[in-house]
């Protein structure tokens, strides 16, 4: 194609576009009308949606660092050491984890319920305005309905001049429907799913006086807390910071002001609740050894006190001078290796008992008291899910039989670390025993009742072993269950920021913009498309 010819091809496509433009521009009229009617839905939009706020908090998740140190109780504290149950005194936080909990279900159920914010009171002559404390009307019902409330229900109350009150109902679980009336408030409402209240609030703001017409929706509690998870924003500011940042919507700025307060009040008290269980469970734990082992010391002390009276001894020590030097590193490792095995035998008798078959496993007896994720801290997590669920559920609910296949599941893997820790101390006493053999083999001259002896206080050893690592725990559980502290810590309280985010004028505005452009231009196009199919229809 020749230059000439690709300017007289530009100069074509140029008079075609002018030619377009002004044809759009003699049909001004189309593109006014359609500015004029994309003027209402927009005022519309601005008019009927309330003006909508973020109400942020921010929060930082503690650390359980009340578990303390050793209190300097020697050799127990090596032993408690080796076997996981000291140290560092501060368990690891999932920041995941507790985002998690943050919206869950079963937390957000228990704020939903506290607030009543499921039901919906609609203010009169409003457009879907749900109105929070200033409510002239008052609909209360007590937990065991809430319970039973599968689906919505909706109340039409009436109030007239004279106090009369009509109300109808219908439920979307049974469809059906009811017509209601009553000479004054209060009015007592049997349902199939229990008694409601209907009450004048007392408290409530004036302004909404006497004749008017209400609705009230009654929600389940799932659906709303579901609807809440995926409004609530929790984010983590970054991946090595522990604090979290909350962010809801709302155009009742108190609601979402008390929201936040009251699910970070809720978050707190589960965790307390979760950690005041635990610390008792390994309180009576830890007494009901205490007891056995303090009897099992004793005895240990009579034998000796025989022994020596018996035989007319004194301390036989003196006479072993020479191997005590060799044996006592020995002797030591033995009794920590023991005592530690006495421990996990007490670990598996409480697990292996039937009647404890649904209750939590002391946190004394896993080796890895404080980390995330092992197999006794997630079946202790199931027993306590399991309580949950037994107290809000039927029976024969199919939530309980899974976590019933879930604890069966999980109880093979809490007998196989037992298992794997057992067979590891075993060789390992098996090879100290061995070396002990050799020692003993060099002490051919010392009188046969000396090994008797020794075995005696190194019972008496173990038991003194056991019994400090018991008091110990004893000690750093009952100073955990008087420190308990709020696991999130406030950093910014919850407040309403300033920038509201509903209604946009701005969107108001696009949509405007695009409607007055796009509907003439379809419009004109689809008639000239019309038009052109007409001419060949007469054709």
């Amino acid at each position: 194609m020749s230059e000439k010819e690709m300017l007289n091809q530009a100069d074509n496509e140029t008079l075609g576009l002018k030619t377009i433009i002004v044809g759009y521009i003699r049909q001004w009229k189309i593109f006014l009308i359609a500015g004029f009617i994309s003027f209402i839905p927009a005022i519309l939009y601005l008019v009927l949606i309330p003006n909508t706020y973020e109400i942020f908090a921010r929060i930082q998740i503690q650390e359980d660092t009340s578990s303390g140190g050793s209190f300097g109780l020697g050799e127990a504290a090596g032993l408690m050491k080796s076997f996981g149950l000291g140290g560092s005194g501060a368990s690891s936080v999932s920041i995941d984890d507790e985002m998690t909990i943050l919206s869950s279900n079963n937390l957000l159920r228990r704020v939903i319920e506290g607030m009543n914010i499921q039901v919906e009171y609609m203010k009169p002559g409003a457009f879907r305005y749900k109105m929070y404390k200033n409510s002239p009307l008052l609909l209360t019902f007590d937990e065991a309905v809430n319970a039973r409330i599968m689906d919505r229900i909706t109340f039409y109350a009436s109030v007239e001049k004279s106090g009369k009150v009509k109300v109808k109902i219908k439920s979307r679980e049974d469809g059906r429907r009811y017509d209601l009336e009553f000479a004054s408030l209060p009015a007592t409402i049997e349902l199939p799913q229990g008694t409601f209240l209907l009450s004048a609030n007392e408290q409530a703001t004036p302004g909404i006086t006497a004749p008017f017409k209400m609705k009230i929706h009654v929600n389940p509690l799932n659906r709303v807390a579901e609807n809440l998870s995926g409004e609530l924003l929790v984010e983590d500011v970054s991946a090595s910071s522990k604090i979290l940042e909350l962010t809801l919507q709302d155009y009742e700025k108190s609601r979402g002001v008390d929201f936040l307060n009251t699910l970070l009040n809720e978050y707190n008290k589960q965790y307390e609740s979760v950690q005041k269980k635990n610390a008792e469970k390994t309180l009576s734990f830890i007494e009901g050894r205490l007891r056995n082992v303090k009897d099992e010391l004793s005895v240990a002390e009579d034998h000796i006190q025989q022994f020596k009276a018996a035989n007319g001894l004194t301390e036989l020590e003196f006479d072993l001078e020479f191997y005590v030097g060799q044996m006592q590193e020995l002797q030591k490792s033995i009794i920590e290796i023991e005592a530690e095995k006495q421990v996990i035998t007490m670990m598996y008798d409480y697990v292996k008992d039937p009647v404890n078959k649904y209750n939590v496993v002391p946190m004394l007896l896993s080796a890895s008291e404080g980390e995330k994720g092992g197999p006794i801290t997630s079946y202790n997590l199931t027993i306590l899910e399991r309580a949950a669920f037994i107290k809000t559920s039927k029976p024969e609910s199919p939530l309980i039989a899974q976590k019933d296949r879930q604890l069966e599941q999980l109880r093979e893997g809490v007998f196989q670390t037992i298992s794997n820790a057992d067979k590891a101390l075993a060789k390992t006493l098996a090879d100290l025993k061995g070396k002990e053999n050799l020692l003993y083999t060099k002490m051919g001259q010392v009188p046969a009742m000396e090994r008797e002896y020794i075995e005696y206080r190194r019972q008496q050893e173990i038991y003194q072993g056991v019994y400090l690592v018991l008091l110990q725990k004893r000690e750093e559980t009952a100073i955990r269950l008087g420190e308990m502290n709020d696991h999130a810590r406030l950093v910014d309280t919850p407040f309403v920021k300033q920038k509201r985010v509903a209604p946009r004028k701005l969107y108001a505005a696009l949509f405007m913009i695009i409607f007055t452009l796009i509907v003439p231009v379809a419009f004109i196009e689809s008639k000239k498309i019309l038009k052109e199919l007409a001419e060949e229809f007469k054709k």
